[in-house]
């Protein structure tokens, strides 16, 4: 064995057993070497401490993770702002690639890449939610664990919400749970605030429907009178004090006192 293949040979037993790599099917096996062919040429990872783990250091800056929960924060006017102030330490983002693949040999739709987010200062781990960068479902999973790993060795380039919600996790518990307690309660007020609003639109609703209603019964009522009933009636009525006063006000004095257009007018002459 050559001193050059000895070290990848080395990884690739880390990464999967010899059972595994004979199992995976061809384009499984082309994104797996190309993989391997990353992380050999690279020194910015480490090996995770359980086998089939590739491990990355990341330093978050505090400012990218205020920023971008201020951001969020927005979203939860006109309830009003949090103040968030994060404490950091640097991570470990850290790639299960056996893990991986398992899940994903069993649900291929189930783009998923099992990633945990550990940190040595906290002694804390949790799991991040890393969805597959695939462009078709079709392509292998080893695709996505290789776009990952270059994603890694850039630094983590616009981390998405759940890396960002997993270094807080991990790093500040305490702050994490006191955002995560304030967005709770600005949700929750956000939800109470459109139950009141629906049910105000629900009570315009039933009032207008009700206001339909009565009109169209007053008015079936009013067509049944005689001239002399609806005159009488118009009398004792009096000045309307609401919308539906007004409209049947209105539609007796029509019955009553009709008006003559001017082509009546013409054939009267």
């Amino acid at each position: 064995m050559s001193d050059f293949m000895a070290p990848r040979i080395n990884l690739e037993e880390f990464l999967l057993t010899e059972k595994e790599r004979v199992s995976l099917e061809s384009p499984i096996y082309k994104g797996f070497s190309f993989l391997v062919d990353i992380l050999v040429e690279s020194d910015s990872w480490e090996r995770g401490p359980v086998p089939g783990q590739i491990s990355f250091e990341y330093s978050p800056q505090s400012h990218l993770i205020e920023n971008y929960l201020s951001l969020e924060d927005e979203d939860l006017e006109p309830v009003g702002k949090m103040d968030i102030k994060i404490s950091l330490q640097p991570v470990n983002v850290v790639l299960d690639l056996r893990a991986t693949l398992g899940k994903n040999f069993l649900n291929n739709r189930d783009r998923h890449l099992e990633v945990i987010v550990s940190s040595k200062s906290t002694g804390r781990s949790t799991n991040a939610c890393i969805v597959g960068s695939g462009s078709t479902k079709d392509a292998p999973i080893t695709d996505d664990c290789a776009s990952f790993i270059l994603w890694a060795l850039s630094g983590f380039m616009s981390p998405p919400y759940s890396l960002i919600m997993a270094i807080i996790e991990v790093t500040d518990s305490e702050e994490y749970d006191n955002f995560r307690a304030r967005r709770l309660d600005n949700l929750q007020n956000r939800r109470l605030l459109r139950l009141r609003t629906e049910l105000l639109r629900q009570t315009e609703i039933e009032r207008r429907r009700n206001f339909e209603y009565s009109l169209e019964v007053n008015i079936s009522r009013l067509i049944g009178m005689t001239w002399a009933e609806l005159a009488q009636e118009h009398r004792d009525s009096g000045v309307p004090n609401d919308r539906l006063g007004e409209e049947l006000y209105r539609y007796r004095e029509n019955l009553l006192s009709p008006m003559i257009d001017d082509n009546d007018l013409f054939l009267n002459l």
